[in-house]
Formats: structure tokens, C-alpha cells, sequence
């Protein structure tokens, strides 16, 4: 989220950052900024879904699904190559 945004998802001391991140939704990345495709604010979404069944299950599932936005890059296809995608 960070990384796209420039920002965290949620703004305040420690405690209130803790608190939103248990109860609330970070905000879609596209309603940020228009210029972040909404597939691209999904995938993000599914991985700060509250519910651990909700998210990517393996590290794999987060890179095949990261594919179409990182090209044929070096390092994405080093990753690819220590697992079952590679």
C-alpha cells in the first residue's frame, strides 16, 4: 500500500494506527489516486483483508497475481524461479 500510495493506510500515533488497523478497511488505493487501476487497488485490498482466508495464500499466489504489472523484470522472474511458478 505504502509503496503505491506514498503513505501508510491509516494516519495517527501508535495506538490509534493499531486500532484502525483491526477495525477498518485501508482505503481503496484507486479513490486516492485515479491513476491506480482498480485491479491493481483489489489485489492491494486482498492483501490487507483482516480475515487471513481472504488473502493470498502463498507468496507464489501474490506474485502471479502482481504479474501483469511487473513485466518481464529480472527480479520478478528470480522469484518465480524458487517456486512452483518457476
Amino acid at each position: 500500500f505504502t509503496l503505491i500510495a506514498g503513505k501508510p493506510p491509516f494516519d495517527g500515533n501508535t495506538t490509534q494506527k493499531l486500532m484502525q488497523h483491526q477495525l477498518k478497511d485501508a482505503p481503496a488505493l484507486h479513490e486516492l489516486n485515479a491513476a491506480v487501476p482498480p485491479e491493481l487497488s483489489n489485489l492491494v485490498a486482498r492483501m490487507l483483508e483482516k480475515k487471513p482466508s481472504k488473502r493470498f495464500q502463498t507468496a507464489a499466489d501474490v506474485i502471479a497475481a502482481l504479474a501483469p504489472w511487473t513485466g518481464a523484470s529480472a527480479r520478478v522472474l528470480a522469484g518465480l524461479s524458487r517456486t512452483k511458478l518457476g
